[in-house]
């Protein structure tokens, strides 16, 4: 099977959250044809967010490494799974995110033979729960695949995410109601980019409103509006900061601010790791220009219980959960090299962890 068939097959086997197990069957024997032993790991989900259903991690290593590269399978759901390939592309659901980068690491490990750790993660896709779950080693590098242009990541942004609610007078919908929930709305909404101004030096979008509940098919006001509401946090800012004004703000308005989720930025250390990723990756004849990422990875969970993670992988973030995703099959190539490039530079990774090592008793 070549790379896109694989790819394929994986866009074409339907796995949003919570049927993610649908792909068990095809990883494990692939990984067992590579020679890698394979655990079922059983995982509870975050119940505050995560779908009922049962939920499983796939950990495989293939002898004794100190690379771990960590996947999810998870992809947001779609009104159809299929694969449509034009002009070197490939679009459908999960295509960039993230079974373009599942496709690249089943060829990398089919094309090598060196040891190496492979986890597959359930439920990153909305409550994290299969990365918060899995083993941690803190003296294994973790390399997490992710749409990132192929350009590694030092710093994930963090996020306030809230409803926001407002409550007016409802009535009739041919007069004019100056008090509504709409009113109030509309005077939240004109409001969010002066607090939070889009020119903040990252070139980063700030703030995204992804629902909006009210109303009804009558000609009515209605008396209440839910607004859900995410805030990137940036690096120099910490999440409770951003919290207050929003808060600030709402209750200016007269409305009521519940937080879903808040988190502040993460940053892996530029350290003895990093010059052994950079010195690979480069050798592969891939980008080392670092990339803020404007949106929470498995990788943030894997770096706050003590891990050392980076995240890099094929494609563009921004086409993602979206009904045009989609991944340029070159760049899926670029990667399966680039993989296999850091699996076949571990000799030179255990001599830099031995001298970090060494370093600590100096």
């Amino acid at each position: 099977m070549d790379i896109k068939c694989t790819l394929e097959h994986l866009i074409n086997t339907p796995t949003p959250t919570g049927k993610e197990w649908r792909l068990i069957p095809f990883l494990v024997k692939w990984l067992e044809t590579c020679v890698f032993t394979v655990e079922i790991q059983e995982v509870q989900r975050n119940e505050s967010l995560t779908p009922e259903g049962r939920y499983w991690n796939i950990i495989a290593r293939r002898g004794t490494s100190p690379l771990t590269i960590v996947v999810h399978y998870d992809t947001v759901p779609a009104l159809e799974y299929r694969a449509i390939f034009k002009d070197g592309t490939v679009y459908g659901r999960g295509s960039v995110d993230v079974k373009g980068q599942i496709a690249a690491l089943l060829h990398a490990i089919k094309n090598t033979s060196e040891p190496v750790n492979v986890i597959f993660v359930c439920d990153e896709e909305v409550g994290g729960s299969g990365s918060d779950q899995m083993p941690i080693d803190p003296e294994q590098v973790y390399v997490v695949l992710e749409p990132t242009g192929l350009q590694p990541v030092v710093t994930h942004v963090g996020s306030v995410e809230a409803e926001v609610i407002f409550k007016g007078k409802g009535g009739h919908g041919s007069l004019n109601h100056d008090n509504s929930a709409f009113a109030l709305m509309m005077e939240f909404l004109n409001g969010l980019n002066a607090m939070f101004p889009e020119q903040n030096g990252y070139g980063l979008h700030r703030t995204t409103v992804y629902k909006v509940f009210a109303g009804s098919e009558m000609l009515s006001i209605p008396d209440n509006i839910v607004i859900g509401v995410d805030i990137r946090v940036f690096p120099e800012e910490t999440a409770s900061e951003i919290y207050d004004i929003l808060q600030n703000k709402v209750r200016e308005i007269g409305g009521e601010l519940k937080l879903k989720e808040s988190a502040d930025p993460v940053s892996i250390p530029q350290d003895h790791h990093w010059n052994w990723f950079i010195e690979n990756w480069s050798g592969a004849g891939l980008p080392t220009n670092t990339l803020l990422y404007p949106s929470w990875t498995d990788a943030v969970n894997i770096i706050e219980r003590g891990g050392w993670a980076i995240v890099v992988g094929a494609g563009d973030l921004s086409v993602a959960h979206s009904d045009h995703e989609h991944i340029h099959l070159d760049e899926v190539l670029r990667l399966q090299e680039g993989l296999k490039k850091l699996i076949r530079s571990q000799k030179d990774l255990e001599k830099v962890i031995e001298y970090a090592r060494q370093q600590e008793y100096v």
